[in-house]
This record gives C-alpha cells, structure tokens and sequence, in this order.
C-alpha cells in the first residue's frame, strides 16, 4: 500500500475537511498563477515534507471521524506533523488566489479552517 499524506484543513458535520498534497510540483514552479493557490512548502520547512510539497486546497476531501479512529487502531494512520500557526493565514491566501475553487465554497472552506460553523 502506497501512504498517502493529506493536510485537515478543520471538521464539519462529524468529518476531517481534508487537502490533497503533492510533490509532483513542476507545474507549481513554471506557473505563478498555479503556485498562488497552494500552500507551497520547500524540503525542510516543516519535518513532514522531504520533497518540495504543494498542499492542495483545490482538492478537497471528507473523512469520516469513524474512518479516521478505525485507520488508527489498524495502525494506518500516522500523524507526520502538526503544521504551524501561520497554516490558516497560508491557507486563506491560497484559497482566495485558487482559481479552481468556486467563490461559495472559497467561503465555506475559510469557515471550516476559522472552526466557524458551517
């Protein structure tokens, strides 16, 4: 099995909010406009990420918190790192310059990562 690492943004109605991450960052570098909406982070910025590591908010995904407890008593889920205060600042930026996100759920995600009711 391939891990996979993923970012939780916040919850919202009993799930983890989840961004995709990728290091596969080729077109993050040559595109300005690509690398506005991610939150870009270089090899040694946070201990999480070896490679240069883009974190998606574009690419949304729900866990199930059920999910989540039974991945961790099978001992299939590990957590990497706890990322910095400045993620919901970096996030929101990245929101707001993501042209792949439509503008009602740039507010929704901004509320979830603000642990604002949704």
């Amino acid at each position: 099995m391939v891990a996979k690492r993923f970012v939780v943004l916040g919850h919202a109605r009993g799930t983890s909010i989840c961004a995709k991450t990728t290091s596969k960052v080729d077109r993050h570098y040559s595109d300005p406009a690509i690398m506005a909406g991610v939150v870009f982070y270089e090899p040694g910025d946070v201990p999480c990420f070896d490679l240069p590591t883009a974190v998606e908010p574009g690419n949304i995904f729900a866990i199930p918190h059920g999910d989540l407890v039974g991945f961790a008593r099978r001992a299939q889920l590990e957590i990497l790192h706890v990322l910095g205060d400045d993620i919901k600042e970096r996030m929101e930026t990245a929101i707001a310059a993501c042209k792949t996100i439509v503008p009602h759920r740039k507010i929704k995600l901004i509320a979830i990562i603000n642990d604002e009711a949704i």
